[in-house]
């Protein structure tokens, strides 16, 4: 058995934990979209650069969890580490996201991160708990994780879109600023 995941499992894993951050982007841009004047392309400039910042997220995210990855026992196959892996980056992103909408609360920041800290490891044990040892709940969770990967295409395929919009952009900026 490998200690260290598949190209295959390693590609499918970072398109797991891609789609959640990519979607949270786009949702926190249209509900964050100003309503002032804005130019179409001054709205297609700025979501562009959230979905680039998002992709970055994904490959951050997903060098933690890799390392974790790395420690994992070796007898388990390629299947239950993906479980686990896909369960801890999702666990570590709600997480995140729980914890903004703490920051404005009146809680201390060490005592919102804690809180939030014991609410993710919970819901990690949880989830770990019935897809580890449950194979219909380990069977929805794979079925769930390769819809997701079809998902992660069509936004990497709009991060692509926007890295280009952002050197188009930037490339005419430049120039305009020497004319």
């Amino acid at each position: 058995m490998r200690r260290t995941l598949s190209k295959n499992t390693r590609k499918e894993l970072f398109l797991i934990l891609a789609a959640p951050i990519h979607f949270w982007a786009v949702l926190m841009f249209f509900l964050n979209f100003p309503k002032s004047e804005l130019r179409f392309w001054t709205a297609i400039g700025l979501l562009s650069y959230d979905m680039v910042i998002a992709f970055i997220d994904s490959i951050l995210l997903f060098l933690i969890v890799y390392l974790v990855g790395v420690i994992l026992p070796k007898q388990w196959d390629e299947d239950k580490k993906l479980l686990f892996l896909g369960n801890l980056g999702f666990t570590i992103f709600l997480g995140l996201i729980f914890g903004q909408f703490l920051d404005s609360s009146p809680l201390k920041r060490w005592q919102m991160w804690g809180i939030v800290g014991v609410i993710s490891l919970l819901f990690l044990a949880f989830f770990e708990y019935f897809s580890l040892t449950k194979k219909s709940v380990a069977a929805i969770h794979l079925d769930f994780f390769n819809r997701l990967t079809f998902l992660s295409y069509m936004f990497l395929g709009l991060d692509i879109l926007g890295l280009g919009i952002i050197f188009v952009r930037n490339i005419f900026c430049t120039v305009e600023l020497f004319l």
